[in-house]
């Protein structure tokens, strides 16, 4: 159902493996804890690395978001602890994008818009944000425990109906943002690269701001605004974001067939949950498709689940969600023909 919370995850802690490793040297936990980690993690292909070191006992959940919090250089948020967060910060953020980042607004400024992120080393959500609100964005360390918990709490549909007068604009903008049948597929791209379009000469100033002044009213992403008006075509958005990034770019829906090897590498939780497909493997090296190459948290944790090297290559997400959709349902239908397996439906934004 639309408004069901998957609480499957909600201490699911990305820790990548450099990170690990400082928490040896540092002392906070030992080489044979990380190692007996790492080795049950590969055998099974489940907890994350960070969810399965506190789920050991060898490190408690707010020593290592501390930990994690200070070497990245941002701060650590305890959202438990938090007061009531204001009206005019969860307004600014509709529960689709904050559902889909694993993201909460916590505080606002005049013109300073503090969020709460799972990742908040996520340059294209951090920027995106600031395109759709106005503001400069500060991102603050949670737990997805206690981001998901402050979601349910703050965006209940009955406490938003409480809420009378002038939130009721809102509240009416944020359901138009859950209801858009497009948003579990469209492009996300960041202002500046937008602005280089323009410089380019691929889509015009008028156009751009056009499409930025539909995405104020509407919460749609600003890619697939600028798709759907035909101002760009999407391979063309796709493979410009991929230049820019440096990364390399694959047109899924021309990839005939993927291995099962491959397929077989990465759980398909993981791939629906990141939006990715390992679609190519040569020697110790695998390629994967994903909306978001600049994700190094998963980047690293394939690393751990593989045993490989991984190479990111941008992909459109409704490629990706449609090749998950046919390479791991045959997967299934093979594992147990007998089974009714369901085709997957990307789950609510």
């Amino acid at each position: 159902m639309a408004d069901e919370w998957d609480s499957g995850d909600v201490i699911s802690l990305a820790l990548p493996l450099r990170l690990a490793n400082l928490m040896v040297q540092e002392k906070l936990i030992t080489q044979e804890q990380l190692d007996k980690t790492l080795a049950a993690q590969k055998k099974t292909r489940g907890n994350k690395l960070g969810t399965a070191l506190i789920a050991e006992g060898f490190i408690k959940e707010n020593d290592l978001l501390d930990f994690v919090a200070r070497q990245c250089g941002v701060s650590r948020i305890d959202l438990a602890n938090l007061p009531e967060i204001p009206d005019e910060a969860l307004a600014a953020v509709p529960k689709a994008i904050a559902r889909k980042h694993l993201l909460i607004p916590f505080n606002k400024t005049k013109d300073c818009l503090l969020v709460a992120m799972s990742d908040p080393l996520n340059v294209l959500i951090l920027d995106d944000l600031q395109v759709m609100t106005g503001c400069e964005v500060k991102a603050a360390l949670a737990s997805e425990r206690e981001i998901l918990a402050a979601q349910e709490k703050y965006y209940d549909p009955a406490r938003k109906r409480s809420k009378a007068g002038g939130k009721a604009k809102q509240t009416s903008a944020a359901a138009e943002a859950d209801e858009y049948p497009g948003d579990a597929l469209p492009l996300d791209i960041p202002r500046r690269l937008a602005d280089t379009l323009v410089e380019q000469g691929t889509i015009t100033q008028a156009q751009l701001d056009e499409a930025l002044e539909i995405r104020k009213k509407s919460q749609r992403k600003l890619g697939a605004i600028l798709i759907s008006k035909g101002f760009i075509a999407q391979e063309t958005l796709l493979e410009f974001m991929a230049q820019q990034c440096g990364f390399g770019y694959v047109n899924l829906a021309a990839v005939k067939e993927i291995p099962e090897e491959v397929i077989a590498l990465v759980p398909r939780k993981t791939a629906r949950e990141h939006t990715l497909i390992p679609f190519d493997k040569t020697e110790n090296c695998l390629m994967v498709a994903i909306s978001d190459p600049l994700n190094v948290m998963i980047l690293d944790e394939l690393k751990l689940i593989t045993g490989c090297e991984v190479k990111p290559v941008l992909a459109a997400g409704t490629d990706i969600k449609a090749a998950i959709d046919e390479h791991y349902q045959r997967k299934s239908e093979e594992a147990s023909p007998d089974a009714s397996a369901q085709a997957w439906e990307p789950p609510p934004e």
